[in-house]
C-alpha cells in the first residue's frame, strides 16, 4: 500500500497533520476491507492479564466487588474489567451454548470456571469469610448466568438471525457452527424456531422499543462508577444525582420529560425527609418513585435475589463485611510505578497543550505555590 507520508512531518497541531492522518486512516480501513481480505476478530484470550499475572511472580491479583453499596456482587475498582472479562472468555470456550439458561448448565461443565478465577485473583478473603460464601457465590452465578445469556444471544444473532431465520432453516441447518455437532446444532435451531421462543423473542423486542428513555452509562457498571467516585471524595455519590447523569450523558444534555418528572419528584421527596420521625433513605425514595421489580432496582441496576435481606441480617448480628485486600510490598511497587507512568504520560500531554496555546500566544501561568509543589 503505497501512502504519502509528508504529513508526518507536519507540526502535530498543524491542519496538514490532520488531514494527512485522517487520510492515513481511511486507506488502512479500505486496505483491511478489500476482497478477499480477512477482517474477522481475533476470540479473546486474556493474554494480556496471563502476562500481569505471570509478571506478578504467578501471584493473583486481589479484588473487591459490591457488597454494601448495591448488593449486585459485581467486581469493582482495579482489576474488576479483567475479572469481567475472564469469567466470560472461560465461559465462550468451555460452556457449550446449547442449553436454554444457565441454570440448565450441569455442573461437571462449570468445573474450570472456579479455578480459573481462583488463579488469576485472590478469592479467598470472601470465599473464607464466615458467612459470606454462599451469597459471594450467588453472586459470581448471577454474573454467569448474565454473561452466559450475552453469548447465546450473540451467537443466535451470528448464525442465525441474520442468515435468514425462520425462512432459511433448511439452509442454516446445513452450516454447522464450528465446536458444534450435527445434533447439537438441530436442536438449538429447533429451538430458534419453536413458537414459544419466538413469541418471547418478539415480546422482549417490543419491550425493548417502548423503553421510556435511554441510558448513556455506557459499557461501565453503575456500582462501578459509584466505587470510583467513593476512591476519591471518600464517600458514595448521590443514587439521584446518579440518575440524572445516567440520563443526561453527565448534564451534556437535557433530561428526557419522563426522567425530568422522576427526578424532580425523588429530589421533592428527599426535601421533606428532614425532620421526619421516619425518614426515607435514597433507595426507598427511588424505589417509590421508579418502583420494584425481583432483582432488580429500577435506575441503579441488577442485584442478586436476597443478598440485601442477607446483608442487613449480618449487620445487626454484629458481623463484618469480607475484608478488604492485603497488598504485597511487589503490588505496592507495581501500583507505584505504574502510576508514575501515567502521570509522565500526562505531563507530557500537557506540556503539548501548552506548546499549542503558546503557539497561539495563549500563555498559562502558574502560581507560585503551584511551582513550589511540582518542583519537590
Amino acid at each position: 500500500m503505497t501512502i504519502d507520508k509528508s504529513w508526518i512531518l507536519k507540526h502535530k497541531h498543524s491542519v496538514e497533520f490532520w488531514n494527512g492522518l485522517q487520510a492515513f486512516l481511511v486507506r488502512c480501513k479500505d486496505h483491511l476491507n478489500f476482497e478477499g481480505s480477512s477482517n474477522k476478530r481475533r476470540k479473546t484470550t486474556n493474554k494480556g492479564l496471563r502476562k500481569r499475572w505471570e509478571k506478578n511472580g504467578s501471584k493473583p491479583f486481589p479484588i473487591v466487588f459490591d457488597f454494601e453499596d448495591q448488593q449486585t456482587m459485581r467486581p469493582v475498582g482495579d482489576n474488576s474489567s479483567d475479572f469481567v472479562n475472564l469469567v466470560g472468555v472461560t465461559i465462550r470456550t468451555t460452556v457449550p451454548l446449547n442449553y436454554k439458561s444457565w441454570k440448565d448448565v450441569p455442573s461437571e461443565a462449570m468445573t474450570t470456571i472456579w479455578p480459573q478465577l481462583e488463579t488469576y485473583f485472590n478469592l479467598r478473603p470472601y470465599l473464607d469469610h464466615p458467612g459470606y460464601k454462599t451469597p459471594f457465590e450467588a453472586g459470581i452465578m448471577k454474573l454467569c448466568s448474565e454473561l452466559y445469556s450475552g453469548a447465546k444471544s450473540r451467537f443466535k444473532k451470528k448464525h442465525f438471525t441474520i442468515l435468514g431465520g425462520l425462512g432459511n432453516r433448511d439452509a442454516i441447518l446445513r452450516k454447522i457452527p464450528e465446536g458444534l455437532t450435527p445434533e447439537m446444532w438441530n436442536e438449538m435451531v429447533n429451538s430458534y424456531c419453536d413458537e414459544v421462543n419466538v413469541h418471547r423473542s418478539e415480546v422482549n423486542k417490543s419491550n425493548r422499543s417502548r423503553r421510556s428513555y435511554p441510558s448513556y452509562h455506557g459499557t461501565k457498571s453503575i456500582v462501578s462508577t459509584r466505587h470510583e467516585r467513593r476512591q476519591i471524595d471518600g464517600r458514595y455519590p448521590s443514587l439521584i444525582e446518579n440518575f440524572k447523569e445516567r440520563y443526561s450523558k453527565n448534564g451534556k444534555i437535557p433530561l428526557p420529560e419522563l426522567a425530568q418528572q422522576q427526578y424532580d419528584e425523588m429530589n421533592d421527596l428527599l426535601s421533606r425527609q428532614e425532620g421526619a420521625a421516619d425518614p426515607l433513605s435514597e433507595k426507598q425514595i427511588m424505589d417509590q418513585v421508579l418502583g420494584t421489580r425481583r432483582g432488580f432496582n429500577r435506575g441503579r441496576g441488577h442485584i442478586v435475589p436476597g443478598l440485601a435481606r442477607f446483608c442487613s441480617s449480618s449487620s445487626s448480628t454484629g458481623q463484618s463485611t469480607p475484608p478488604p485486600p492485603v497488598y504485597t510490598q511487589e503490588q505496592v511497587n507495581e501500583k507505584l510505578a505504574s502510576s508514575n507512568r501515567r502521570y509522565k504520560r500526562l505531563a507530557t500531554k500537557m506540556k503539548d497543550v501548552v506548546e499549542g496555546l503558546a503557539e497561539h500566544e495563549i500563555v498559562i501561568q502558574f502560581d507560585s505555590e503551584y511551582e513550589s509543589d511540582s518542583s519537590d
